[in-house]
């Protein structure tokens, strides 16, 4: 085949795709979910690391376990949508998967209260394992509903898109969560024996076993988890609604947003969509550069713990 035959795909060109999926009401339901779930439905609290990695302090072996059971157990949670659940109530799928994780979510505070010695890294891991393989059953939602509702020919440039969003989400919910730890006195710090750090009077040091509930560890990472859970679980129920319940109701989307009998016109339509992206990818973006400097990398719109008024001169002057 002839390459003069193949034809160029001009970088005005894929704008103006991109502009054409934008302004369909589907993209705008699909962009809705991803930044809805994904930077507040998916909130997990921070405290699940603490425990993991600074208190327990698993082992290079143990962590290499979890990371391999972890990969597992999102496969299988694809698998598991494939089998039983592709031709089910994808909203329905949802809430179930999410509601497997919330209960495993749970879990952690018998971690936190070492009740029956759970305390350990194992068990950390058996959660942990268990929370992705439910997160595995809802991760190909919004994939397979892209697959539906996008355009002949678009369906590339519509996936990067919503994958894009839908990523750059997950990075609002970490910094979302972090900021979360505040109000709680969950901030974790590490003094005593070798270790020169300083603590706060508000603050858990998780130095060690004994440190950790003298500071009131189990009881602020119990406060701490609750609200996150209950944030996550409540919006849950705000954002699951964009997402198509079934290939049918795909179908019908499609049809009202080719129809032109959307409640929103075209333009507006494909600005609202703009938006969305423009302003979750592009502070991602901005904040992924800031954390590589140190005097902008503690601010707390960045995800930081929070810098001292010298430092926060220097950044604001920066920028």
């Amino acid at each position: 085949v002839s390459s003069k035959n193949i034809p160029v795909h001009t970088f005005g060109a894929h704008a103006k795709d991109l502009w054409e999926t934008m302004k369909n009401p589907t993209t705008l339901y699909l962009l809705f979910f991803v930044a809805g779930n994904g930077t507040i439905s998916q909130l997990t609290p921070i405290t699940y690391n603490y425990v993991q990695y600074t208190l327990i302090n698993l082992t290079n072996l143990e962590a290499g376990i979890q990371v391999i059971f972890t990969y597992l157990g999102v496969a299988v949670g694809v698998k598991i949508f494939q089998v039983f659940f592709l031709n089910k109530n994808w909203q329905t799928t949802l809430y179930l998967s999410f509601g497997t994780m919330q209960i495993m979510g749970l879990a952690w505070i018998l971690c936190y209260w070492n009740v029956a010695g759970l305390l350990n890294p194992w068990f950390t891991i058996f959660i942990t394992v268990n929370q992705q393989l439910a997160a595995g059953i809802s991760q190909v939602l919004f994939s397979m509903a892209v697959i539906e509702l996008a355009k002949p020919g678009q369906e590339a440039i519509t996936y990067e898109l919503i994958v894009s969003v839908a990523n750059s989400a997950l990075t609002v919910c970490v910094i979302v969560a972090t900021q979360l730890l505040t109000p709680f006195d969950a901030l974790t710090c590490s003094e005593g024996g070798d270790d020169d750090g300083v603590c706060k009077g508000n603050q858990v040091n998780t130095y060690s076993f004994s440190t950790y509930r003298h500071t009131d560890g189990p009881q602020k990472f119990t406060t701490y988890s609750l609200f996150v859970l209950g944030i996550s679980l409540a919006s849950l129920f705000v954002f699951t609604p964009f997402l198509p319940r079934t290939k049918q109701q795909c179908a019908e989307w499609k049809e009202l947003g080719e129809s032109g009998r959307f409640w929103l016109s075209p333009t507006a339509t494909g600005a609202l969509s703009a938006a969305i992206a423009v302003i979750l990818v592009g502070y991602v973006t901005v904040a992924s550069v800031a954390i590589l400097d140190p005097d902008t990398s503690c601010m707390e719109v960045f995800g930081g713990s929070g810098c001292d008024t010298l430092s926060a001169s220097n950044a604001t002057a920066r920028f």
